[in-house]
């Protein structure tokens, strides 16, 4: 089973990392948080995000620099 991976771009917020795990069509999402601080700094994002990838039936991974995400 192959994993889609999805970078988050500095400027993304919750709506335009949505609409690219909807693109990836896959049973498996990696997101790769960006280094830079603040980009998606609310846990209600992460959160919802996870919700997502369950509605949309895929198993979600992070990577990420920052020990909080």
């Amino acid at each position: 089973m192959k994993a889609q991976i999805v970078q988050i771009d500095p400027h993304d917020d919750y709506h335009s990392v949505r609409d690219k795990m909807a693109w990836a069509r896959t049973q498996r999402l990696v997101l790769v948080w960006p280094s830079r601080p603040g980009v998606l700094n609310r846990r209600i994002d992460l959160v919802l995000m996870h919700r997502h990838a369950h509605t949309i039936g895929a198993q979600l991974g992070v990577v990420a620099q920052d020990p909080d995400v």
